[in-house]
C-alpha cells in the first residue's frame, strides 16, 4: 500500500497543470447541490430569494474581479488560488450553518470572492508553468484547459451522482451530511493548493508590471478590437445562465414529482455532455481556425 506520507511528494512532481486538475477534481465535490433547491426551500426561502441568490453570487464575482486579480498579482498567482479555496471552504462550512436569509447572502458573498480569486489566476498559473517559446503555448494551453475541464466535470460527475444518491429522499438530516462531505473534498483540494510551487517567470512577471497598468491594458484592448468586444458582452449576457437553471431546475423537479432519486442523475448526465466537450474543445479551433 502507497504510503500516504509521500502522497505530497509524488503531488509536487507533478506538472502544474496536472496539479491544478487534481485540485479542480475535488473542488468540484459539490455532493449537496442536486439537493439544492429543496434544501432553501426547506429553510424557509422562496424561489425568488434562491434566485436572488445567485445573482449575488455572480455580481460578487463581477465587482471582486479587478480587486481580487491586482492582489493575486502582487502576493503570485498560486496564493490566488490558495485564497480563492480558502473562501470555498469557508462559504461551504458557512452554507452548512446558515438557517435565515441573511447568512445565505453572506455565504454567497464569500463564495463568490472565491470564484474571482480563481478565475484569472488558476489560468495564469498554468499558463507560466508550460514550456518557454518557441514551443507552441498556445496549443500546450489548450491542452492543460481540456485536461482541468475534464478533471472540472469528472468531479461533478462523481459529486452528482453520489450526491444523488444520498439525499434521494431529499431529508435536511442527508442533505446535511452532503453538506459535510462537500466540506471535507474542497478542504482536501484546499489543502493541495499549498503544495503548488509557483513558476519563477510569475515573480518576474508579475513584478515588471504594476496590476493597473494590465488593467489599462485590458481597457484599451477592448476599444481597439470589435471582435474582443462581442466575445466579452455574449460572456456577460450568458455567465448568469447556467447558475439560474441550477435553482429552476430542481423546483421544476419537484413541481413535477420527480423522485428525489433522479436529480442527481440529471445533473450527471449534464456534466457528461459538459466533460466530453472539454475534453475535445481544442480541436474545434484547428478545424474552425
Amino acid at each position: 500500500m502507497f504510503p500516504l506520507v509521500a502522497l505530497p511528494t509524488r503531488f509536487r512532481s507533478l506538472p502544474i497543470a496536472r496539479q491544478v486538475a487534481l485540485i479542480t477534481l475535488f473542488a468540484q465535490m459539490v455532493f449537496y447541490l442536486p439537493a439544492l433547491t429543496p434544501y432553501l426551500l426547506a429553510r424557509g426561502l422562496n424561489l425568488t430569494q434562491i434566485a436572488g441568490l445567485q445573482s449575488i453570487l455572480i455580481w460578487t464575482m463581477l465587482v471582486l474581479e479587478v480587486p481580487t486579480g491586482v492582489l493575486a498579482d502582487r502576493l503570485g498567482h498560486h496564493w490566488g488560488q490558495r485564497l480563492a479555496l480558502v473562501c470555498l471552504v469557508a462559504g461551504e462550512a458557512g452554507f452548512l450553518f446558515a438557517r435565515d436569509y441573511p447568512a445565505f447572502m453572506l455565504v454567497q458573498v464569500v463564495t463568490g470572492a472565491g470564484f474571482a480569486f480563481a478565475s484569472g489566476s488558476v489560468d495564469a498559473l498554468v499558463y507560466e508553468s508550460l514550456p518557454q517559446p518557441p514551443t507552441d503555448r498556445t496549443e500546450a494551453m489548450q491542452r492543460a484547459k481540456g485536461q482541468i475541464g475534464v478533471a472540472y466535470n469528472l468531479g461533478s460527475l462523481f459529486a452528482f451522482f453520489v450526491g444523488g444518491v444520498l439525499v434521494a429522499d431529499l431529508s435536511l438530516d442527508r442533505i446535511t451530511l452532503a453538506m459535510a462531505l462537500s466540506v471535507a473534498a474542497i478542504s482536501i483540494a484546499c489543502a493541495g493548493s499549498f503544495l503548488v510551487i509557483a513558476p519563477r517567470e510569475q515573480t518576474s512577471t508579475a513584478g515588471s508590471r504594476g496590476s493597473l497598468a494590465l488593467v489599462r491594458d485590458g481597457v484599451a484592448l477592448l476599444r481597439q478590437s470589435p471582435q474582443l468586444r462581442r466575445v466579452v458582452l455574449a460572456s456577460l449576457l450568458t455567465s448568469a445562465f447556467g447558475a439560474h437553471l441550477l435553482v429552476l431546475y430542481g423546483a421544476y423537479f419537484l413541481e413535477s414529482d420527480v423522485p428525489g432519486g433522479w436529480f442527481g442523475p440529471a445533473l450527471g448526465i449534464g456534466a457528461t455532455l459538459a466533460m466530453i466537450g472539454q475534453r475535445f474543445a481544442y480541436r474545434i479551433v484547428g478545424v474552425l481556425g
